[in-house]
């Protein structure tokens, strides 16, 4: 039997490779296989070289794919523009190179025209590969990148359940209390899972994922992975707070404070507290999710007024 690290290993290599089977890689390839089919087929003919040709065809083959982007997508962002630009420059700076390696000496003698050639295809494919890695790493939520591991561990009964408490660097004594308000809440009935994080990096989270009345939750995954994606998806959810927070300022709409996500099976609760703290919560039952974020809002209210803020439901008062 397989351990679930080999699992999650194999599990993270599958998504690694899910790269090959993106057109913003294996449409770039197939060019450059007809470009070397191009110039293949020039080599072994007898027919004159033309780079007006090549090039030619190449613009065409550059138009079509911009036409399919901007196509598949209505509105074109900046990033994306940029990412997709560093990818085209790379592309064409490759494909450059390659012509003045294979074709006849156009930069002063045959060995300049090599040398700049190969700096060229070089260079291109620097560019390009940091395009297409803009384009399918960057932007992944999973900005899957793992984060720190804990630093201290506890295992302990809770409320009738097998409960698992994790610390991590800068826990500092004062967390404790915050850890207090959390554990009455926590049950393997409904709020499964919360976590206090402090600039995007968690300080602890307190869960009952491997108790024997949540086993049922857990078909395909295995209650560690879970807790790498919820903080994963914490980190990332906060940037996007952040993002739209910005953007609320300039309505004078105020500060988004919770967020919701309420899934198939189960929710993920965002709550702000200040600039820099926020805390997530998890249910994986589908049927208590509004009984979850009942729970989460005590626990928030209760960190907000251990770290000297308001209640939520005071914020506008």
């Amino acid at each position: 039997m397989s351990s679930p690290r080999s699992e999650d290993t194999a599990a993270a290599w599958f998504a690694r490779m899910s790269l090959l089977h993106r057109p913003g890689f294996w449409i770039p390839v197939l060019v450059m296989i007809g470009f070397g089919a191009y110039h293949l087929v020039w080599w072994a003919s007898d027919t004159p070289y033309s780079s007006a040709a090549l090039i030619t065809l190449l613009a065409c083959v550059v138009a079509a794919l911009l036409m399919l982007a901007i196509v598949r997508s209505s509105v074109v962002a900046l990033g994306t523009s940029v990412k997709f630009f560093l990818a085209a420059v790379g592309f064409g700076a490759a494909v450059l190179g390659v012509d003045l390696v294979i074709g006849p000496a156009r930069v002063g003698t045959e060995t300049t025209t090599d040398v700049v050639g190969a700096l060229a295809l070089l260079g291109g494919l620097f560019v390009f590969s940091a395009g297409i890695y803009l384009r399918t790493d960057v932007d992944r939520p999973s900005a899957i990148r793992p984060g720190p591991r804990h630093v201290a561990e506890e295992r302990f009964r809770l409320n009738g359940a097998d409960a698992v408490l994790r610390r991590f660097r800068d826990f500092g004594p004062g967390t404790n209390r915050l850890v207090d308000v959390c554990r009455p809440q926590i049950t393997a009935a409904d709020l499964h899972f919360v976590a206090y994080s402090v600039d995007g990096e968690c300080r602890f989270y307190l869960d009952v994922l491997e108790d024997s009345n949540v086993d049922r939750f857990f078909d395909q995954v295995t209650p560690e992975t879970r807790r790498e994606h919820y903080l994963q998806q914490a980190r990332y959810l906060h940037r996007l707070m952040t993002g739209l927070n910005a953007s609320f300022r300039e309505i004078d709409a105020g500060i988004l404070i919770r967020v919701v996500l309420d899934v198939e099976r189960g929710a993920l609760y965002y709550y702000w507290i200040d600039d820099r703290r926020f805390m997530t919560g998890v249910t994986l039952d589908q049927e208590m999710v509004d009984a979850a974020d009942r729970k989460m809002v005590h626990v928030v209210d209760e960190v907000r007024v251990s770290l000297g803020h308001k209640r939520i439901g005071d914020l506008e008062r």
